[in-house]
């Protein structure tokens, strides 16, 4: 780890402008770790834009510089523009844009630092380190490793990044994830107001979209699994915002006699987001969901994964319903 952090510096202080894309549906991971990079790149005079494909959840608002993200797609930018594309959080090359034709210049080095399974190692430089629980853990390292000072600001992204990637350090989180956490804290990063950012300051209409996908919920008495859906009909009539619902993946872990859940959420027509949770952790001999995500075309961990269809939500369900039987675990 130490030896890579040094040959990705080194492009970082050879670099002048730098993109860096969020992933599809960025989470709090992705959110963090892109504007700890904003920040320190921004201070070591470095010209660096952060874009994202998809609107980034309200929450996030909080965050340093939350506002200097774009809300535009790769495929829309002149790639010419820059000689260093960062890819952080992102596992494959599908992960960070909605288009399926696309090329990076070979004259633009790209570095990929990230902590999936399913990491296809896409990148000019690439940093995966699947045993470290997120992407803004590795980021600490990294830092410590070159001696870059971490202030109050860096430390509160990190610290939203690890709390979030971890579900709250309740799984993907070892001893060493616990000390950085201590450490961040010790930095200045606040606890209180990270936990009252993230998780209560609800909008109604976000626990509404939970109340519709709550009475949606089924089970697989055979398979061990339970999902719900929400339709695009249904988002529109509450009011919501498409990705509001993310926080109704914590009830699908609760469920007595199940190995995993899903939700699927039409966000538009024909565009059905799925998001899997495992009921235990992996390591724990839980049922590992990114299976199921990478053989419908998507990614993520073993506890928590995601994919996007591009399908109605009747076909969709469907198809996850077929795919999940397939990988799961009989009675």
């Amino acid at each position: 780890m130490k030896k890579i952090s040094r040959e990705i510096f080194k492009e970082f202080k050879k670099a002048k402008r730098v993109l860096c894309p969020l992933h599809l549906n960025p989470d709090g991971d992705s959110v963090a770790s892109a504007l700890a990079m904003y920040y320190l790149l921004s201070r070591m005079g470095k010209k660096i834009r952060v874009t994202s494909s998809d609107k980034l959840s309200n929450k996030f608002s909080f965050l340093k510089d939350c506002q200097k993200v774009e809300i535009k797609d790769f495929t829309d930018l002149d790639l010419t523009k820059f000689d260093l594309i960062l890819f952080l959080d992102i596992s494959s090359l599908n992960r960070f844009t909605k288009e399926n034709n696309f090329n990076i210049p070979e004259n633009i080095i790209t570095i990929n630092i990230d902590h999936h399974d399913t990491n296809v190692r896409f990148a000019n430089i690439n940093a995966v380190f699947p045993e470290i629980g997120s992407t803004c853990q590795i980021l600490y390292e990294f830092f410590k490793f070159q001696g870059i000072k971490i202030d109050k600001n860096i430390s509160d992204l990190l610290y939203c990044g690890i709390y979030t990637d971890t579900g709250g350090l309740e799984f993907a989180a070892s001893v060493r994830t616990h000390e950085i956490m201590t450490d961040l804290l010790r930095k200045g990063a606040n606890h209180n107001e990270i936990v009252f950012q993230l998780e209560r300051k609800l909008d109604i209409r976000h626990i509404k979209s939970w109340g519709e996908i709550l009475e949606n919920l089924k089970i697989d008495v055979k398979h061990r699994f339970c999902w719900s859906t929400i339709s695009y009909d249904d988002i529109l009539k509450i009011g919501c915002d498409p990705t509001d619902y993310h926080g109704a993946t914590e009830y699908i872990k609760m469920i007595k006699g199940t190995d995993f859940g899903f939700i699927l959420a039409e966000q538009e027509p024909n565009n059905v987001r799925g998001d899997l949770r495992s009921r235990r952790q992996p390591e724990e001999e839980g049922f590992d969901v990114s299976q199921i995500a990478v053989a419908l075309g998507g990614g993520g961990h073993k506890a928590a994964a995601g994919f996007e269809l591009k399908m109605d939500l009747n076909n969709a369900e469907k198809t996850v319903l077929k795919t999940a039987r397939k990988f799961a675990k009989k009675h």
